[in-house]
């Protein structure tokens, strides 16, 4: 589990990173801010990045709940333990990549605040699924009602 887990963090610093990497690139005036600004394509692009953002929030957070991937995080070690860098990596991407497209637009679109916003959340929902050890251990770890009392693994 400690490799997958090295593998998600990886993955989890290297999002963070690009993200700030945009941000000093534009920021810096290298690429400058407002390329395209205002028409018809703002309201399109505004609604279809809002729409993703509301419907994959839910998504990606409760995606290990699904009974089909939650099954395959509780295999064996070996293969829950690729089940486990596989769907993680999967969940850390379904908020990233919308992350990094709405801080591209906000600065394409002339720093429109919507963009920013969204991604601002999708950044706080990233939070919640950071790989720590604990949430790696919880995630690959089930349990069985016996006896309609007792709890076992």
């Amino acid at each position: 589990m400690k490799k997958a887990r090295k593998i998600l963090l990886s993955e989890f610093f290297v999002i963070v990173s690009l993200l700030l990497l945009i941000i000093l690139i534009f920021e810096s005036g290298f690429i400058l801010p407002g390329s395209i600004i205002g028409g018809q394509s703002l309201f399109i692009v505004q609604f279809i990045m809002q729409l993703l953002t509301l419907l994959l929030i839910p998504f990606s957070l409760y995606l290990f709940r699904v009974s089909g991937i939650k099954k395959a995080l509780c295999a064996d070690n070996s293969t829950g333990k690729r089940s486990l860098c596989l769907w993680g990596t999967v969940r850390i991407l379904i908020i990233a990549i919308p992350m990094l497209i709405n801080m591209i637009f906000y600065y394409l679109y002339g720093k429109d605040s919507s963009f920013f916003y969204l991604s601002i959340i999708l950044f706080l929902c990233i939070l919640f699924i950071y790989p720590s050890n604990k949430r790696c251990h919880q995630e690959t770890t089930c349990f069985k009602v016996v006896n309609n009392d007792t709890m076992e693994e």
